[in-house]
């Protein structure tokens, strides 16, 4: 199970045939097609109008998000650009974020506040990679308890027995726990 949450733009899963789209709208649903296409277990969260399965999607209202992400149990969870989707206890084994906008000191602290549930970061391009990491540039330090977290040009794709460990589950939990503790 894959959830996807695409905050922007309204769409569902036919909008990038009926009409002009953002781009990283376009690719929250033809990314979703392609995982279903190959047997995978999709759910989009967007600012849709009309909920429903489109190409064995499951497109689902953003409203409904922080109940089904705290309350479903899923394999990965990837968000596109907001970092405080990750400010709450998700019930996935690997927690990615899409991030697509730039490193600014403005967005850091909201940024690192999240980052205790983030396993990785994937920018959208190498060049947005380095400038999430790099001190010299004021950009915000991609660290998780003092180390950079894996940060990822592309996401490459594999079975899910090698991808999802039940230690990352355990590890996830154990950091939830500590957090709740303070």
């Amino acid at each position: 199970d894959i959830v996807l949450c695409a905050f922007g733009m309204k769409f569902h899963g036919n909008t990038d045939r009926e009409e002009s789209l953002g781009g990283s709208e376009t690719v929250a649903i033809q990314l979703s097609r392609a995982l279903a296409a190959r047997g995978h277990r999709i759910t989009v969260f967007s600012d849709t109008d009309k909920p429903g399965r489109y190409d064995n999607v499951t497109y689902m209202k953003v409203g409904d998000y922080p109940r089904y992400a705290s309350h479903t149990p899923h394999d990965v969870c990837v968000i596109q650009r907001d970092p405080t989707r990750f400010s709450m206890p998700v019930r996935s084994k690997i927690n990615v974020l899409w991030c697509h906008d730039l490193g600014l000191q403005r967005t850091h602290s909201v940024f690192r506040a999240a980052l205790w549930n983030i396993d990785y970061v994937v920018p959208v391009s190498h060049w947005h990679g380095r400038q999430l990491c790099d001190d010299s540039r004021g950009a915000f330090i991609v660290r998780m308890g003092g180390k950079r977290p894996r940060c990822q040009a592309c996401l490459a794709l594999v079975p899910a027995e090698q991808a999802i460990s039940d230690a990352a589950e355990a590890e996830r939990e154990a950091r939830w726990a500590r957090v709740m503790a303070l």
